[in-house]
């Protein structure tokens, strides 16, 4: 039985698109708890030094995560056998630094994705600790993962059967009754006896989690609409917007952009699609084009200023010649 007066122990299980967001959180909350940082790949690593010194930090290296850009290419490579080890691995190890720290909390970004979250998510619940999902955006919705697992994973359509109907809630119908798994089918098997699978893959918050943190009420009914229990949601706002609106000062700005002081600002926040694998260079740049021909239509109509604002894994040389087209 835990001493209620003891310090509360948190694990932080980043994810690297939104590692800010969770060094914040960390810092903040190493203030009146004690706080472990979850570094699971090795882009994490390059962030260390802006954490607190008294936060502390597990390394857990599952080599088919650890190289998070080179994920899709690992995962397709690697042999089941190997994964089925790895996988196992993962719940043995977990459930040992589960047993040595006794956290009172997992602070994560989601209860789905990886062996590993899987793995932490499961010893949380086991252990009764809370588990506190924090999405700092929306999460895919069921065409785009279909797609996904369809274009760049290898995953076959199948049609109704025994095996289905036993992993009823791990398949979604997608069209002409072809049914379609969140998981590989060969690692459904795996984590059926690891008691792992979430109750409802094909959402945040639809696993082994307590509470789903939201930006707003708008992102809240989007996950409703995805079957994540309302229980389950908060709206709590985003501390992005709390420092566009708090910090940015749009006057010193427009000088270091060297805009003129009487335009209006337009922000174009390009998706990133490319990256995800979701579609070709090609298809995504005429997507940018099609959005380029709009508004430059609208910079007719107004003095609009347009910039460019990149995903942290888009690379400026791709981007490059959206500047010729907006000008």
């Amino acid at each position: 039985m835990r001493n209620p007066k003891h310090i509360k122990k948190i694990l932080i299980h980043p994810n690297s698109t939104h590692i800010d967001d969770f060094i914040i959180l960390a810092n903040q909350l190493s203030k009146n708890f004690e706080v472990f940082f979850f570094n699971w790949n090795k882009s994490l690593s390059l962030h260390k030094k802006r954490l607190k010194k008294d936060i502390k930090i597990i390394t857990y290296n599952n080599p088919i995560y650890w190289n998070i850009s080179e994920y899709l290419k690992n995962y397709s490579s690697i042999s089941i056998f190997k994964k089925s080890f790895l996988f196992i691995k993962d719940y043995f190890c977990i459930k040992k630094i589960y047993q040595q720290n006794r956290f009172d909390m997992l602070l994560a970004n989601s209860d789905r994705d990886t062996s590993i979250l899987l793995n932490l998510c499961k010893q949380a619940k086991s252990t009764k600790s809370k588990v506190i999902l924090n999405c700092n955006s929306r999460c895919a919705d069921i065409e785009t993962l279909v797609y996904r697992r369809i274009n760049n994973r290898g995953f076959k359509f199948v049609k109704g059967n025994i095996f289905t109907k036993y992993f009823k809630n791990q398949f979604i119908k997608f069209s002409n009754d072809n049914l379609i798994s969140f998981y590989p089918i060969s690692e459904l098997f795996i984590f059926k006896v690891l008691k792992l699978l979430p109750e409802n893959p094909w959402v945040i918050g639809g696993g082994n989690s307590d509470y789903v943190f939201v930006e707003n009420k708008n992102i809240k009914k989007y996950f409703i609409n995805l079957k994540c229990r309302t229980k389950k949601l908060i709206s709590i706002g985003s501390n992005n917007s709390d420092i566009l609106h708090s910090e940015i000062k749009i006057d010193e700005l427009k000088k270091k952009l060297k805009l003129k002081n009487n335009s209006k600002i337009l922000i174009l926040l390009l998706s990133h699609f490319y990256e995800h694998g979701d579609l070709s260079y090609k298809e995504h740049k005429s997507h940018i084009l099609e959005i380029c021909s709009f508004l430059n239509k609208i910079k007719k109509e107004g003095r609009f200023q347009i910039l460019i604002s990149l995903h942290p894994k888009q690379k400026y040389k791709n981007y490059k010649w959206i500047e010729n087209e907006l000008k």
